[in-house]
């Protein structure tokens, strides 16, 4: 049709085509567009580029409804592989449930982020797997990419109004919802009492006949941007001419609404038409605001008027991400290949390994030490000064839980009373453990070996 028309000279302004073809200028030149949909593989290489997120995980959900999110997948797919992106794609039936713990497995050992590409539902499914592998805790995004987050294109919220209403919840601090059309847009006073106004004439021409479904409000804003540019522009060459050239004037009137901004029409909003004869988009990018506990926009992408490149803004200052300024990294927490955790690992064990050995000196340092002052308690400060004196009279007496190899009997003292003389280089007292096995004796040392006389007493 553009082609006909363009050959004709007659004006086209379209609410829903964006062909590249159509932006050639010598090829349509009467034909405008103010689609609302901005190129979603556009706009999710712009913003990946702009997060400098090089490798990601998507995951597409199979679910019939999913038709949009299908297209929008094919989209952003093909164009990741132009814009530096390396990702991993994999298509499951997340609204049904199916499958979503081996997912995650795989997602975590390849990135961070998560391109959803499905319905609320699915999504929902994705989060309370996910808490249960405790990966809702701010290291792993979520990114969802819908058209608008309004209940005709499918509402992403954590309330459903059933047990796992809490957990999502929490949940959703890890999740960023990327709308393709301007959020703020659809939320104006201006733009709301039109939809009323709309409603109201639909049912005075109907025999008021009630509405079946909500209007596409998107698709409604858009022609009437359209008819009211398109009037503009009538206007404005009857002013300058007095009245229209003769024939269908297409090319007169769309050159001068190319490179324009209209920022007072009736739908509101500010509407800019770009060099290509396409108006120029806004979308956002929405994290959980933990006070509102929805998904709030806090950047922005304005449309640059370069062919499909963007500019992003930060809206307000606030935390965006489990209360901090900036989102995690791409690469997944173990590395690419894996080997951050393995050498965390080896690490771990050495550093165990290290202070088991350490406690162990120390448990001997300490065990020696409460003998020496066991010993001091019984024999005195100069129990180690060994004469014959003080061996005829000390009574040694020593505690300890002894078991015989061969006859076990409950805990024992064994008491050493020496009957022989000897020199003190001559005397040793000698003390080993083996297991629970302990022996105290006597040895003497003189050209033969002897042993005193040691009396056991139970």
């Amino acid at each position: 049709m553009s082609d006909l028309l363009g050959n004709y000279d007659v004006l086209l302004i379209t609410s829903g085509g964006s062909d590249r073809l159509m932006r050639d200028r010598q090829r349509c030149p009467t034909f405008l567009s103010t689609t609302p949909y901005a190129q979603s593989g556009a706009v999710v290489c712009s913003l990946l580029n702009a997060l400098n997120w090089t490798t990601v995980f998507i995951g597409l959900d199979s679910q019939p409804k999913a038709s949009y999110h299908q297209f929008s997948f094919s989209q952003i797919t093909a164009k990741l592989v132009d814009c530096g992106v390396t990702f991993t794609a994999t298509t499951a039936p997340f609204s049904a449930g199916s499958s979503i713990s081996r997912i995650l497995m795989e997602f975590k050992r390849k990135s961070r982020v998560f391109l959803y590409f499905g319905e609320p539902p699915g999504l929902r499914n994705l989060l309370v797997a996910a808490v249960e592998f405790k990966m809702t805790h701010g290291d792993y995004v979520y990114l969802a990419i819908c058209q608008l987050n309004i209940a005709h294109f499918g509402l992403f919220t954590w309330q459903q109004h059933d047990e796992d209403d809490e957990k999502v919840k929490m949940a959703y601090r890890s999740v960023l919802l990327l709308s393709i059309m301007d959020e703020e847009l659809y939320g104006l006073p201006s733009f709301l009492s039109l939809v009323q106004e709309w409603a109201v004439r639909y049912q005075s021409m109907f025999n008021n006949t009630v509405l079946d479904n909500d209007l596409r409000v998107t698709a409604l804003t858009a022609s009437h941007a359209a008819t009211e540019i398109a009037g503009i522009a009538v206007m404005e060459a009857v002013e300058r001419h007095g009245e229209l050239p003769a024939g269908d004037n297409g090319q007169l009137l769309a050159n001068s609404i190319l490179n324009r901004t209209y920022p007072h029409l009736g739908v509101g909003g500010i509407w800019r038409m770009g060099s290509f004869g396409i108006i120029l988009h806004t979308v956002q990018l929405g994290s959980f605001d933990v006070e509102e506990q929805f998904l709030k926009g806090f950047l922005r992408g304005t449309e640059t008027g370069v062919f499909e490149t963007y500019s992003w803004a930060r809206m307000h200052s606030r935390p965006i991400w489990h209360g901090r300024q900036f989102l995690p990294p791409d690469l997944p927490l173990c590395g690419l290949d894996g080997a951050a955790c393995h050498s965390d690992q080896l690490f771990s064990v050495e550093v165990v390994g290290g202070c088991a050995v350490v406690l162990v000196t120390l448990a001997g340092i300490l065990g020696s030490l409460r003998k020496i002052h066991r010993s001091r308690f019984i024999f005195g400060s100069d129990w180690w000064k060994l004469n014959d004196t003080a061996l005829d009279t000390a009574l040694c007496t020593f505690k300890s839980n002894v078991y015989h190899l061969t006859n076990p009997e409950p805990p024992f003292e064994i008491v050493y009373r020496p009957t022989h003389h000897y020199q003190p280089w001559q005397q040793l007292i000698f003390h080993s453990t083996f297991g629970s096995l302990a022996i105290y004796s006597i040895s003497i040392f003189n050209g033969l070996l002897e042993f005193p006389h040691c009396y056991i007493f139970s």
